[in-house]
């Protein structure tokens, strides 16, 4: 698949347009979290066209792009219902803790929805209600190896 190829308008008709115009979409507030969310629902388990999460993430930036590229103003992704920073995850491995927001797994140098990875979401809402935590503190909440893809 190479989207790239394709413009703003023909990625929007064949991912996204059966339901919505963009302008429809960006008058309900976009952020990369969403439409990540919609391109999931509507082709990560199509029985015919389904798309890999590589696949997803190209349509997606390219869908981003051309909503930017028409002045639809981005819509802050700070709000999650659920945050969870744990090991029992099967996204997590060799020690290193996920950062779960609704559900969705994020490692370490992942990007979320928030537009920071997720090594910096987990140490910036650690900081914001542990009052900074650093050091052994970050050691005892098992942040300590966030801390270092951080740097």
């Amino acid at each position: 698949m190479a989207t790239q190829d394709m413009s703003f308008d023909d990625l929007w008709d064949r991912y996204m347009g059966a339901y919505v115009t963009p302008t429809e979409y960006a008058a309900e507030g976009w952020n990369m979290g969403r439409i990540l969310r919609d391109l999931r629902e509507l082709w990560g388990n199509h029985p015919t066209d389904r798309l890999t999460p590589d696949e997803l993430a190209e349509v997606a930036n390219g869908i981003a792009a051309g909503l930017e590229e028409r002045g639809y103003p981005v819509t802050p992704a700070a709000e999650f219902d659920t945050i969870c920073l744990t090991m029992s995850s099967a996204a997590s491995s060799y020690g290193v803790p996920v950062l779960l927001l609704d559900e969705q797994a994020y490692g370490p140098v992942d990007m979320t929805p928030a537009g920071v990875t997720g090594a910096e979401l987990a140490l910036t809402w650690a900081a914001k209600f542990a009052g900074g935590p650093r050091g052994a503190e970050l050691a005892r909440l098992g942040l300590a190896s966030l801390a270092i893809a951080r740097a």
